[in-house]
């Protein structure tokens, strides 16, 4: 089965012979197993590919031919096992599951959500120190990570597929633990210096920590590349190439939104101020032509 428009798709079919010794009406014993991987190859370039029905037919034909060789029409257990991949069928099977899961999913990542607002803002209840917008930043470097990583791996030639809710979760655990680590180290800076200084010395702190977990969870990535398998290299390769934008936009677009927070707190307004009216968000703003509230008592 394909497993992108105009590229030739390597679908498997993995067959295992066994060798069983035993009389007659005995039960067999396996002495020996063997195993062979069949790769069938199309040719994009035939006009019969170019119509996207047509190879969804030949993979369907394909998959059926190989299930009912597997299950038996008589009921009988075959020595011969087949076993099948396609790059279109993880497809369909990574999105049959998004679907069933869809509600979990949504609800672990709220609370992911409320967590990381929460612990950025050091638990503060205070309007003006929490940062709630900061948090939700959370999502936005995840989901760039994830759409900038697949594209990178589609760059230099790995078929595109389906994201899987495993490789989101891995994103926006590594993406939570470098926000938490730079505004941590941020925080223990000294108030004295500028905004721009404070957050050079936070990353001289925390960069290496930040740099050591996207280095190690993308190299663990990378050794499933080497794997002979096409589910998990087709897996993997996207997920080292996220976890490596993860990082760049760590420490380029989250330390932007960073300092924008710090510059406001500094100047006294809200969090999410930008989204509320001026006299809610700085202190001692008033309305045209109405009183000032800090001194109408």
């Amino acid at each position: 089965a394909p497993a992108g428009e105009g590229n030739a798709s390597t679908p498997g079919a993995a067959a295992g012979a066994e060798e069983a010794h035993g009389s007659p009406g005995t039960a067999r014993q396996i002495q020996a197993a063997t195993a062979q991987q069949v790769h069938l190859f199309y040719d994009p370039a035939r006009p019969a590919f170019q119509d996207n029905q047509m190879f969804k037919a030949w993979e369907t034909a394909v998959v059926d031919l190989l299930r009912n060789w597997r299950e038996g029409e008589d009921g009988a257990l075959r020595v011969l096992h087949a076993s099948y991949w396609s790059a279109k069928l993880q497809e369909r099977d990574a999105q049959d599951a998004v679907g069933q899961d869809a509600p979990a999913i949504a609800a672990m990542f709220v609370a992911i959500t409320l967590y990381v607002c929460a612990a950025l803002s050091g638990f503060s209840l205070n309007p003006r120190k929490t940062r709630i917008l900061l948090g939700l930043s959370c999502g936005l470097t995840t989901a760039l990570a994830l759409a900038s990583g697949f594209g990178l791996a589609s760059t230099i030639g790995v078929p595109l597929i389906a994201p899987d809710p495993m490789l989101c979760f891995a994103l926006i655990g590594v993406s939570v633990d470098d926000m938490i680590i730079i505004v941590d180290a941020f925080d223990r800076t000294s108030s004295q210096v500028s905004i721009d200084e404070r957050v050079r010395l936070a990353l001289s702190h925390a960069g290496t920590a930040v740099t050591m977990t996207s280095v190690t969870t993308m190299v663990a990535f990378l050794s499933g590349v080497n794997v002979d398998l096409p589910s998990i290299q087709l897996f993997c390769a996207p997920a080292a190439a996220s976890v490596f934008m993860v990082n760049v936009l760590q420490v380029t677009l989250f330390t932007g939104l960073l300092v924008l927070d710090a510059r406001r707190q500094a100047s006294g307004e809200l969090d999410c101020g930008r989204c509320l009216p001026a006299t809610l968000c700085v202190p001692g703003a008033t309305k045209a032509g109405g009183p000032d509230p800090g001194t109408a008592a």
